[in-house]
């Protein structure tokens, strides 16, 4: 299994790589844009309660975490374009009651259309396709390795973002991504012992970033 996912991982970065390397050569047409977005986000959980035994929900308290994309943007025009971004992100959460994290790591392309509302201020929207590369549960110093547990791999987001430019090299956006599938479930003792409290997670995150572009 492990070997799998290594190929799966090995052939998410050539992709990259054969995406620049295409998108370089269509830059001589001038209407491209490539670039690179580092990015810090406030990851979390979206939780969806299936079972309860106890007075409290399972809940998760947002973590810091980061990304990388290569930033590539069509412009149709001087006011639209359409923005297709590969990289790799970490995105988790803290279980409140026993602060344990959850955290995996992802290969993200985001698709969205961008408007320019004028020269400084653009805004957009569009969906995101993420494959789980390896997810895991740390306590204290012992760490679990989650990937073979998780339910669904391939997910999908919603995304809207708005965009400031700084200069003609650089840019700050402001992404929200809110995940529309259940990708694992967690199952909890609780206090009483001998029963399960269990819960459905989604990703969502506030990312900001900063787009150093051609």
């Amino acid at each position: 299994m492990r070997q799998a996912e290594r190929l799966v991982s090995y052939s998410l970065i050539y992709v990259i790589i054969g995406l620049c390397l295409h998108t370089n050569q269509l830059y001589s047409q001038g209407n491209w844009q490539l670039g690179v977005a580092i990015g810090i986000s406030y990851s979390d959980f979206l939780e969806e309660q299936v079972s309860m035994t106890d007075d409290e929900n399972i809940q998760f308290n947002g973590l810091p975490e980061s990304s990388f994309q290569i930033w590539n943007q069509y412009n149709f025009s001087n006011k639209i374009g359409f923005n297709i971004s590969p990289g790799f992100s970490w995105r988790g959460a803290r279980l409140s009651s026993d602060r344990d994290k959850y955290e995996g790591v992802y290969f993200m392309t985001p698709l969205s259309i961008q408007a320019k509302l004028n020269k400084l201020i653009s805004f957009g929207a569009g969906m995101e396709y993420s494959y789980l590369i390896s997810f895991g549960e740390s306590s204290n110093e012992e760490v679990y390795n989650l990937t073979d547990e998780v339910s669904q791999r391939h997910l999908i987001a919603a995304i809207t973002n708005v965009g400031i430019s700084v200069n003609h090299k650089l840019s700050v956006n402001l992404e929200y991504n809110h995940g529309l599938n259940t990708f694992y479930q967690l199952s909890k003792f609780n206090r009483r012992g001998g029963f399960n409290d269990i819960v459905n997670v989604r990703n969502q995150s506030l990312k900001l970033s900063l787009i150093f572009h051609n």
